[in-house]
């Protein structure tokens, strides 16, 4: 026993020793000029992590959350080879993450046009919680291009509106909205971990979320700012908004894909529930903006996706018109239950079904 506990202090011992030459040595050549490594840096890939697998108690229920080994929701590829394959990329209100996983539009979407259709659907959900229209146009080029899809639909208002208010511009240094992060010796640890620990990783940042949120009030992504008086220029938000919209469009226009537009639905209207209007005024105390300006703002963002759907002559489906503003739909603002959830995959289905897919020589769909 003594022996063994010798054997260990030394063994302790020679590490320190080593670890303390290491960082001597690398402290010496920092001040002697000599050549050093630079950093990594890589765009950021906004999908949900590949083959995640696990659950969450939302909303007082067990959601069951799976990702494909692509980063899409599962169910995603329900067939070998289908008719259309039709992709959904957005924010939260495209992952659905508070609904029951077949009841998320986006899945829903293609069994519902498999029964009005009698064709066969694979519909992928490619939702992120906090993704923006730049971060889908860079999943746009890098994943879903080389995939050859019918169709894709994009649904983004809030959270551009959201990352052009509070951070500025679509290029910024937020560490959970910007589009370049720089690689460190920790983030590669914690990738090794990731890699090597999956299960052990997955309980370790489910404690590190609750001791951030609990006690550090960090669940907010914009705590930092947050009560600070803002200034914006909603001319220019658009102007940007727009723009990324117009790149999406023609994007997927050069590479044979047909673009889809969506507005986004929400509560946030001229008239709102007493609850909707509470939290929002809540959320902006502080900021100098009233209610009344955040719903002409947020309004203006869904009226942009209509105005270059014009421009642009491409489809776009108005979810924002169709589906309405009670809380039977919604928990909060924007994120729908699952009644409201089922009522977007029925427009949707509906819209694509009644305008957007050919027409056979017999007359059907």
């Amino acid at each position: 026993m003594k022996k063994t506990l010798f054997k260990l202090i030394l063994l302790c011992f020679v590490l320190g020793v080593v670890a303390v030459a290491v960082f001597v040595t690398e402290r010496v050549m920092a001040a002697m000029g000599m050549p050093r490594q630079g950093v990594s840096r890589h765009i950021v890939m906004r999908e949900q992590p590949p083959l995640f697998k696990g659950a969450d108690i939302l909303n007082g229920k067990t959601i069951k959350i799976e990702v494909d080994d692509d980063g899409f929701l599962m169910p995603s590829k329900v067939h070998a080879k289908a008719d259309y394959d039709i992709i959904f990329i957005g924010g939260s209100t495209t992952f659905c993450k508070a609904v029951t996983d077949l009841k998320r539009w986006p899945y829903l979407t293609g069994r519902i046009l498999e029964e009005m259709t009698g064709k066969t659907f694979n519909t992928y959900n490619n939702g992120v919680e906090g993704s923006n229209s730049a971060h889908s146009l860079n999943i746009l080029f890098n994943k879903i291009i080389p995939m050859k899809p019918d169709y894709v639909v994009l649904m983004h208002s809030f959270n551009d509106m959201i990352a052009l208010l509070y951070c500025g511009d679509y290029w910024n240094n937020h560490p959970t909205r910007s589009l370049v992060k720089n690689d460190s010796g920790r983030s590669a640890m914690i990738n090794v971990f990731k890699q090597s620990l999956p299960h052990l990783a997955s309980v370790a940042e489910n404690i590190r979320n609750y001791i951030r949120k609990k006690f550090t009030g960090m669940g907010d992504e914009f705590s930092a700012v947050r009560g600070e008086k803002l200034t914006y220029d909603p001319k220019f938000m658009l102007e940007r908004f727009s723009n990324n919209l117009r790149l999406f469009v023609d994007m997927c226009r050069i590479y044979g894909i047909k673009p889809v537009l969506m507005t986004q639905p929400n509560r946030v209207t001229e008239a709102p529930a007493p609850e909707i209007r509470a939290q929002t005024e809540q959320a902006l105390a502080g900021t100098g903006i009233t209610y009344e300006d955040y719903q002409k703002l947020y309004a203006s963002f869904n009226k942009a996706i209509i105005d270059v759907g014009l421009e642009k002559k491409v489809a776009v489906i108005d979810l924002a018109a169709m589906i309405k503003p009670v809380a039977e739909n919604y928990f909060d603002h924007i994120h729908y239950t699952d009644a409201g959830s089922v009522a977007v995959a029925q427009a949707v289905a509906a819209y694509f079904a009644g305008t957007l897919l050919p027409v056979n020589n017999n007359g059907n769909k």
